[in-house]
This record gives C-alpha cells, sequence and structure tokens, in this order.
C-alpha cells in the first residue's frame, strides 16, 4: 500500500469500540524495527463533528478537517490522528477483498499530517519514528525527526 492512500474498509472488523462497520483509513506507514511482525499505522475518519466540538469526549484530540469532495470524502471529515490503528500487516492482507482504495493523498497534505502526528500525545515515540521513516522511504524528506519533549 502507498503512504497516503485513503481507502474504505468495508465491515472493518478490528474496531476499538467493537463494531463492525465500514471505514475510511489514511495509511502512514508500517513498522520498520525487527518487530516480527511488521505493523501498519492507519488513522481513521469519522463524520461526526460533535465529538470534537467544546464540551465534546474528543475535544483534545488532534484533528485533520477533509471538505466532502475532496480526496474522495463524501462528507466532511475528520481525521482523528489520536485515533491510530497498528494492525498486523497479515491482517491488512487478509482485509484485502473488503478495502477499496480511494485516492492517494498528496505531499503538502502527509506533511501537514504528519506534523500532527508529531504533536500528538497518544501516538509513542517508537511509533512516531517508524512513520518518520515510512515518510522517508517514500521520498518525503526534510522533515523534523521525532523527539521526547
Amino acid at each position: 500500500m502507498q503512504l497516503g492512500s485513503v481507502f474504505i474498509w468495508k465491515n472493518f472488523p478490528h474496531s476499538k469500540d467493537g463494531t463492525v462497520k465500514d471505514r475510511y483509513f489514511v495509511y502512514v506507514g508500517e513498522s520498520h524495527f525487527p518487530d516480527n511482525p511488521i505493523y501498519i499505522f492507519l488513522i481513521t475518519t469519522t463524520t461526526r463533528k460533535v465529538y470534537y466540538q467544546k464540551g465534546g469526549p474528543r475535544e483534545s484530540h488532534t484533528i485533520y478537517k477533509f471538505k466532502a469532495g475532496t480526496f474522495g470524502f463524501i462528507k466532511d471529515s475528520i481525521l482523528d490522528i489520536d485515533f491510530l490503528y497498528n494492525l498486523k500487516k497479515e491482517d491488512l492482507y487478509r482485509g484485502l477483498k473488503e478495502i477499496e482504495t480511494i485516492c492517494c493523498l498528496p505531499e503538502h497534505v502527509l506533511k501537514e499530517i504528519y506534523d500532527l502526528i508529531l504533536k500528538s500525545k497518544n501516538i509513542s515515540l517508537k511509533i512516531k519514528e517508524n512513520i518518520y521513516i515510512s515518510y522517508n522511504q517514500a521520498g518525503i524528506t526534510g522533515l523534523k525527526r521525532p523527539s521526547r519533549k
């Protein structure tokens, strides 16, 4: 899968809340350390803006907004950086028949998302380092290296 791929995973079976439903994702990389198995990093979207409003349960989450009609999103959508999934690559391969790739995000959008990933307090340094390597391997260089603050 290409860095920045936007796709729909129909009947996504790995939801954090246990529900099985169609989900939009953005692929932001995979593990590069000698982990076995290899993990992929996906960030999900939602159309439920009320969660992110003042007083909402996710108001402090780091987000990126997509307008309806851009990059295959039918409705205004929020990419919730703090809802990053790290799944075994084999789980992605098992689900390929349920995955429909929509498009690939342009480099300037990927850089904006990367900057938000660095700011997230919910993503570990190890995962940030893996995403940094994934971006570099995809030819997106000159990025700030993740570090402990």
